[in-house]
């Protein structure tokens, strides 16, 4: 789970809103994989690892502006842009395994 700001601000001040942006999602994230897998929030971390998945998260600030199939589409020179950058993202990798 991935937390993104525009340019506005302090890069610190930025990268600790966008963690806190991240950390509200994962706390979320958690709560539903609890409910949906019926499984105590105590014991997820335990349930995720049994099935060799792994949540987790991190505050980049603006060191990644929006883009789509290579264009730039969050351009902090601009209040749409910017406004496209306030985001939390979603990140998944999986890898086959051989049965």
């Amino acid at each position: 789970i991935q937390g993104h700001t525009d340019n506005i601000g302090s890069q610190r001040r930025n990268l600790e809103l966008s963690t806190q942006r991240a950390e509200r999602e994962y706390r979320l994230m958690r709560q539903f994989i609890s409910y949906f897998a019926g499984v105590p929030e105590s014991k997820l971390d335990d349930w995720l690892a049994q099935h060799n998945c792994s949540l987790s998260y991190r505050g980049y600030a603006d060191q990644k502006p929006y883009t789509l199939r290579g264009k730039l589409i969050g351009d902090n020179d601009t209040p749409y842009g910017r406004s496209i950058n306030r985001r939390v993202t979603l990140e998944y990798h999986y890898q086959k395994t051989q049965k």
